[in-house]
């Protein structure tokens, strides 16, 4: 049999059972956010692969609104200016989950009008760490 290493929604490319996404938006869950194009978030830009720079803590900032710190260098996700970048924990640190169709979860910034993590490839797949 083929095995298809493709994204098919929700579903794993290993064919593990994939958690929902709502599942794994808890306070204190680290993951990775894998983009639409293919890379994983680390911070205004993304990788190729998995690794520290990716691990993003998981903070509840309040209804359906979350902060993400890495565990490594303590640095938050936020708005600066137009941009992604890292920084401290403030109200630019705090993006309002949208769950998509597909399976996928985009994160808006609660505070700048049209700024999505992952920009352009704001459709991303979370995967724990």
């Amino acid at each position: 049999a083929v095995v298809s290493t493709q994204s098919t929604g929700g579903a794993a490319p290993e064919g593990l059972y994939q958690m929902p996404p709502g599942a794994m938006l808890y306070d204190g869950a680290v993951l990775h956010m894998r983009t639409s194009g293919g890379g994983y978030l680390a911070g205004p830009q993304t990788v190729p692969a998995k690794g520290k720079e990716t691990e993003w803590e998981v903070h509840n900032a309040g209804f359906m609104v979350f902060a993400f710190k890495n565990p490594t260098n303590g640095q938050f996700l936020t708005v600066k200016g137009k941009n992604i970048g890292l920084g401290g924990q403030d109200d630019n640190a705090n993006f309002q989950v949208k769950f998509n169709p597909n399976g996928t979860v985009s994160f808006i910034s609660a505070v700048c009008d049209g700024i999505n993590l992952g920009g352009a490839d704001n459709e991303m797949f979370l995967e724990m760490a």
